[in-house]
């Protein structure tokens, strides 16, 4: 089967293809996997959608995968989720036997669901040992996956890019309106939130926007949403349209978060102009130091402070010159072709490796 690892010159004309799992356009899906599709695709990479037959069998030279959990994870007590995850596992590791390289964006080190869900944890280990290649979205991404992994690893940086606005609607921001945004869960911080909320000044309000779940969680945000004249949830999810209104019409943009690898939804708000206020961590330190201090306020407990600062006027608008999608794709064209060398030089050794040995068992049998 042709591929990356296979032997001779690679031309530089030569199409590439690759296997992509969360290739999705679906309204109100997550807009990642679809415009990293666009843009790969705008390189001249023949991007795929993932299909366990395609990967056992098809004429690929790599598989990426966006989020790991979604094809081999949220089994649960499921037997049926648990052979339909093997099946998909299994077609990953005989598409890397037959020369497919493996790579994985890291959007998340951990899934935010599954923490007792045994299965899909080892699953995703098993996942992570065919991994050729991770691409990270911060540096900090990398030291911790470094950190964690028992062996020496292959990890590229891939900068998230900002999100692409068409037709921007004239919407201007209501004066001390704070917004938070994206699906309720746990890590989020939502519960977090509103209690530190409370404790700003009565000028301002905030809105939350996102579905919730029919979980203790939601129930527990409900109750302090209810409790609180100047809190509001939108319980739903927002079509781009209705989020990018919803992101003009805030002053600011506080995301709360107790776990995060990285952040699309800053950069959205970012993209559009609005200050974001964030948990002080490196992911957020980092996205600071290139953005702008202006921009990326970092909350370290005081919420009325951070409040008051991120509102305050900007002289210079958002450094995101550095995160566009056409970068991004050049940059994935260049993985796959740097990762191609480095596979035929692995099989060049190995090739010379094994006449040297073939060579001194023929002197010894003489």
């Amino acid at each position: 089967m042709p591929a990356l690892r296979a032997q001779g010159p690679v031309p530089d004309r030569r199409v590439l293809r690759l296997l992509a799992a969360s290739t999705t356009n679906a309204p109100n899906a997550n807009a990642f996997p679809s415009l990293w599709t666009q843009a790969v695709r705008g390189v001249g990479v023949d991007v795929q959608p993932f299909a366990a037959g395609r990967a056992a069998f098809g004429d690929f030279d790599a598989v990426h995968v966006h989020w790991p959990d979604e094809l081999f994870g949220r089994i649960g007590r499921d037997p049926r989720r648990f052979a339909r995850c093997s099946v998909k596992l299994a077609s990953v590791a005989l598409a890397r036997s037959h020369g497919a390289l493996i790579f994985w964006t890291v959007h998340n080190l951990e899934p935010h669901d599954s923490s007792k869900d045994f299965a899909s944890r080892w699953m995703l280990r098993i996942f992570e040992g065919l991994v050729d290649e991770f691409w990270v979205l911060s540096r900090s991404t990398e030291l911790q996956l470094r950190q964690r992994s028992k062996s020496d690893i292959a990890v590229r940086h891939m900068k998230h890019p900002a999100y692409p606005v068409i037709d921007q609607p004239e919407v201007e921001a209501e004066s001390r309106r704070v917004l938070s945004f994206g699906e309720v869960r746990a890590y989020r911080g939502y519960v977090e939130l509103c209690g530190a909320f409370r404790q700003a000044s009565p000028d301002w309000t905030l809105q939350i926007a996102g579905r919730g779940r029919q979980d203790s969680y939601s129930k527990d945000l409900d109750s302090l949403v209810q409790g609180s004249p100047r809190i509001t949830w939108c319980d739903e999810r927002l079509s781009d349209e209705q989020l990018v209104t919803t992101i003009l019409r805030s002053e600011v943009v506080v995301l709360f978060y107790q776990r995060v690898t990285n952040s699309g939804a800053a950069l959205m708000a970012l993209t559009l102009h609005r200050p974001v206020i964030v948990p002080d961590t490196e992911v957020f330190r980092e996205l600071q130091a290139e953005v702008g201090a202006d921009w990326v306020h970092l909350y370290t407990g005081d919420l009325e402070a951070s409040l008051r600062s991120a509102t305050a006027p900007k002289s210079n608008a958002p450094r995101l010159d550095d995160r566009t999608w056409d970068k991004l794709g050049h940059a994935v064209r260049n993985a796959l072709k740097d990762r191609a060398r480095a596979g035929r030089r692995v099989s060049a050794r190995n090739k010379v490796s094994t006449a040297l040995l073939r060579l001194r068992t023929a002197r010894g049998q003489q």
